[in-house]
């Protein structure tokens, strides 16, 4: 399974986050609570549909998808997973909301090497 990686100490910075971290593409969504890609024309000067790809309406409202690159590492079984939480201490591991990689369930693991609220 591929997930997103990224330390707390960077604050946002794109920097390799652990020696086992690769470099590559993901799925970004952007997501908005419009109805309908005419409610967002008329709101803003720019068409939803001259961004991105993949124009949808969905149960929550209008999504589009961009290509976007990012560190990820690779971990397959529960056993890697406490080997990379004893190599890194605490993380944190939760379900992406903005990617994904050709399905919805793209994982978060925040290396998290310093405070943050």
């Amino acid at each position: 399974m591929k997930l997103i990686c990224y330390r707390t100490s960077f604050y946002g910075g794109s920097g390799k986050p652990c020696e086992e971290a690769i470099f590559g593409e993901f799925i970004q969504t952007d997501q908005r609570t419009l109805k309908s890609f005419e409610k967002h024309d008329k709101k803003f000067k720019e068409k939803w549909t001259d961004k991105g790809e993949n124009h949808r309406v969905t149960e929550h409202g209008i999504a589009r998808d961009f290509s976007s690159y990012m560190w990820f590492v690779e971990i397959s079984t529960l056993e890697e997973l406490f080997k990379f939480i004893k190599k890194y201490s605490a993380v944190v591991l939760s379900p992406s909301h903005m990617f994904k990689d050709g399905s919805n369930e793209t994982m978060e693991i925040e290396i998290y090497d310093e405070y943050r609220e």
